[in-house]
């Protein structure tokens, strides 16, 4: 297998705001091969917001022009025959299968099409192709089926939360298809998470022994100013999907007597939704909605500007950037024990909630904070920064994801 040249498979990077935290990891992945080519998903906006290492290539394929679904059907109706029959036999999906038959069906044309496409590029037979996508989503599917087919394809997937929990997902009795077909192409599935390895595993035991846990991290831009300040002041960053609550980090607002202040980083189309339920905001209550700024942005707030807490309050997740951002610069974080969450967040360095939390105990966990002394606030902050140290290091994880690339 060549070991010389990456390809990395994205939904947006490096265009638009999509998954932001994926520059820090390139940037390391970047020193170790010889070149890095990145195919993302959507490039209907082709402005690049970060700076690239200089062997990085950005690939542009359209996988969704349109096709002759019946050309496809007869030239592949030997592996779709084989992809279908294989689920049906072995998954305990086997009535949503057929309920979903249509809909599967047209998903897996598509892939077919796509991976038909692609193939031409991966066609040789000397050297093992590396492939890494960075979801568990379209782009691993189209791989497995190009495996299928040519068997040169080192094949190596992430999950991190929309595609390993079904509860992300608002589809009812949503479940993610042709797993099994994918088990048998796929070198190694990454997770982010030990609690998204067993939940894979628990639903999916037929990749057993190729799941290996590779946490995401951060690399560090300094410590965050110690200093106290007239008011207390509480951070949070995420878009306002639904799931991500952001609503109910006011309604815990309206129960603080202290002078506060919320500064919240982060947009989506959901957040005049949100707006509307901030009324009657309080007198002692301060609220910053700064919208999307950039990472390197981000970066240089927690530098030069004092934060008492972060806090997310999400109902599902897998291990959020944004907590290991805060941690980084030895920031306590306040959040909800969802998804490998609890991996980071304890109460050493921090507050962990349950799920459906009372927004009075997290106002008490606030109020409680703002009342320690300064040594005792220091042991949180000094054990948030250690958590970060000791699992969330940039550079040691791309380290090891490069071990595992190159196994």
């Amino acid at each position: 297998m060549s070991n010389k040249v990456l390809n990395i498979f994205t939904i947006d990077f490096p265009y638009g705001n999509g998954e932001p935290f994926l520059k820090n990891e390139i940037e390391v992945l970047a020193k170790s091969f010889e070149k890095i080519v990145v195919f993302p998903m959507n490039f209907k906006d082709t402005t690049i917001k970060c700076k690239l290492p200089d062997n990085i290539v950005i690939q542009h394929e359209n996988i969704f022009d349109p096709y002759n679904r019946l050309h496809i059907l007869s030239e592949n109706i030997l592996l779709i025959a084989n992809i279908f029959l294989m689920e049906l036999i072995k998954t305990p999906f086997k009535k949503k299968y057929l309920f979903n038959f249509r809909n599967h069906f047209n998903i897996l044309l598509h892939r077919i099409n796509a991976a038909n496409k692609l193939a031409s590029m991966f066609k040789s037979t000397n050297q093992k192709h590396l492939v890494y996508t960075y979801w568990f989503t379209q782009w691993t599917l189209i791989f497995s089926i190009v495996n299928y087919k040519q068997k040169n394809i080192s094949l190596y997937t992430r999950v991190h939360g929309m595609d390993v929990y079904e509860d992300q997902h608002t589809d009812k009795g949503f479940f993610f298809p042709f797993r099994y077909f994918q088990a048998q192409q796929i070198k190694k599935v990454i997770a982010i998470s030990e609690n998204g390895r067993k939940h894979l595993l628990e639903v999916s035991p037929q990749f057993n022994d190729k799941v290996v846990v590779n946490r995401l991290g951060v690399l560090h831009h300094g410590i965050n100013l110690n200093n106290s300040e007239d008011e207390f002041v509480l951070v949070s960053c995420s878009s306002f999907q639904s799931y991500k609550r952001v609503h109910l980090i006011f309604e815990v607002l309206k129960k603080i007597d202290i002078k506060i202040k919320w500064i919240h980083f982060g947009d989506s189309e959901e957040r005049k939704l949100v707006e509307k339920t901030f009324k009657d905001i309080p007198f002692n209550v301060t609220i910053d909605l700064m919208g999307y700024i950039s990472n390197e942005s981000l970066m240089e707030f927690y530098s030069k500007n004092h934060v008492d807490l972060f806090i997310n309050v999400s109902e599902t997740e897998g291990i959020p950037v944004s907590i290991m951002e805060a941690m980084s610069f030895g920031i306590p974080c306040i959040a909800t024990n969802v998804g490998g969450v609890s991996e980071i967040v304890n109460n050493t360095n921090g507050f962990l909630v349950e799920k459906h939390f009372s927004i009075d105990q997290v106002a008490e966990f606030i109020l409680n904070y703002n009342n320690l002394d300064v040594i005792r606030k220091n042991v949180f902050r000094d054990e948030a920064l250690n958590t970060w140290r000791s699992l969330y290091d940039q550079e040691t994880n791309c380290n090891d994801l490069i071990t595992i690339l190159k196994s």
